[in-house]
């Protein structure tokens, strides 16, 4: 496949009249699986889905199916609980361990997850960013993932009581299509607690979440962690939750902008 793709590459160089023809390379920056919710509930059977997709899954399907040469994962960092986030750099690992010649690998895959923030207000709002990781040693590897924790303004799940009858109704109606998959998948991600605010991150327990509420915060933990990464912002236009009259105009601040984390933006995203 490599062969064949810089082949096609120099020939369609060539016909441009390109004096040093170079290879195009495709890739996908922003993948989920269903260890992210919305994926998770995409893959029900009640909606419609054909079950589970995890970290293997996204590396097949880019490989086999997409012809990528270059791809990362990364699911919503609120929803990443410390077995899936170990799961989730375990599975790329593996799919770069059989990625061939490590000179000219088939296909590239890069850990990494997304800093997901909703505001209630344009003021409050950020956005999406997708955090990618260059490396895979356990010394140059977060422990853990960064989210931007509950939207502003808005209750946090795990603070709320959930009403007892609507649970049952969907617990009998879920056991009729698939099982108690989502019940038990909400329980795993509704029982990390947020880590502690001011405490360095290497000094934080292993078993929490990590919270950076803006991009500022998100900026300075990672300066903290000293790890190559790449920051993106996508989805900056589209969806429910961007409240009307949103505008990036804040993020061009000093403060919530920091070049050296913020190098591309995503200007188009197909999703479905």
């Amino acid at each position: 496949l490599v062969q064949v793709g810089e082949g096609a590459s120099e020939k369609a160089a060539s016909g441009e009249g390109v004096r040093e023809p170079k290879q195009v390379l495709f890739g996908d920056l922003d993948v989920h699986t269903t260890f992210s919710v919305d994926g998770f509930q995409m893959s029900l059977p009640m909606a419609g889905g054909d079950g589970a997709h995890r970290g293997a899954d996204a590396c097949d399907f880019a490989r086999h199916c997409s012809g990528l040469d270059f791809w990362s994962i990364n699911d919503h960092a609120i929803t990443l609980t410390p077995r899936r986030w170990a799961e989730t750099v375990e599975s790329i690992r593996q799919c770069n361990e059989v990625s061939g010649d490590g000179t000219s690998p088939d296909l590239v895959s890069y850990l990494g997850w997304e800093w997901t923030q909703v505001g209630t207000t344009p003021e409050t709002h950020w956005g999406h960013k997708n955090v990618i990781l260059r490396d895979l040693e356990d010394d140059q590897i977060p422990s853990r993932p960064i989210s931007a924790g509950a939207p502003p303004g808005l209750p946090d799940p795990r603070e709320t009581t959930p009403n007892p009858i609507l649970i049952g109704g969907f617990a009998v109606y879920e056991a009729e299509t698939g099982g108690p998959e989502f019940a038990t998948y909400m329980a795993e991600t509704l029982g990390i607690e947020d880590c502690p605010q001011g405490v360095p991150v290497r000094d934080l327990p292993m078993d929490c979440r990590e919270v950076a509420p803006t991009p500022e915060d998100l900026f300075a933990k990672l300066d903290d962690w000293d790890k190559e990464a790449l920051v993106i912002p996508h989805g900056t236009a589209w969806g429910m939750y961007t409240p009307q009259g949103s505008s990036w105009a804040k993020q061009a601040s000093t403060a919530q902008h920091d070049p050296k984390w913020q190098k591309l933006v995503e200007v188009y995203s197909g999703h479905g």
